[in-house]
Formats: structure tokens, sequence, C-alpha cells
């Protein structure tokens, strides 16, 4: 997924283009200046190895009816999660889940 971050740097890269006398070295910066930031983002990211994820409540449910259900999130890994968690049931249920944004220590 693309973040605000990215769009803004490309933005930005976008408005100093005309400034360059060869635009083609401006696109060839912009996009190693995207392509090194995303890596430093992934470096800095907490390894989904160590993240564990557990469900419990109601399991089935009625068309109308309402339902709880409970998700726990653990990590394990050396760095903070920072992440959007979601249940997500089948289509045919036509439940309506937004997901919930989570920033989650190391254990």
């Amino acid at each position: 997924m693309v973040s605000w971050r990215t769009a803004l740097l490309l933005g930005l890269a976008a408005l100093t283009m005309p400034l360059w006398s060869a635009p083609w070295w401006a696109a060839a910066v912009a996009g190693f200046v995207v392509l090194a930031a995303a890596g430093v983002d992934f470096l800095l990211a907490a390894p989904l190895r160590g993240v564990t994820l557990a469900r419990s409540g109601d399991s089935t449910i009625r068309l109308g009816q309402s339902a709880t259900v409970r998700l726990r999130v653990r990590n394990g890994g050396p760095r903070t999660l920072r992440a959007d968690v979601r249940d997500a049931w089948v289509p045919s249920a036509g439940a309506v889940t937004q997901p919930g944004r989570v920033t989650v220590r190391t254990a």
C-alpha cells in the first residue's frame, strides 16, 4: 500500500522537475529517494514472524443478528507493530467490518 509520505515525496519531486536541466535525472533521483525511504521503512517495520493472532467469540450467526468477536494480537518481535487489523467474515454473511488500527509493543 502506498502511504501519504510516498505520495508527498513524489509530489515534491514533480514540483522540482522544471528546475532540472534534464527531467529524467529528476525522475531517477525521485525514484531512488522513494525506493530508499521504502527500504528504510521495511527495515524498521516489525517482522511478521513474531506476530500471532487469536480469535475468540461467535463463529456462527444468522443473517440479521449481531456477533461479538475478539481479536488478540501478540507481538513477539523486537520492534513495535503498527497495523490495521480486521476480522474478515465471508461476504455472504453481510457483515460490515471496519479495520482497527493497533499499536502493539514487544512482548
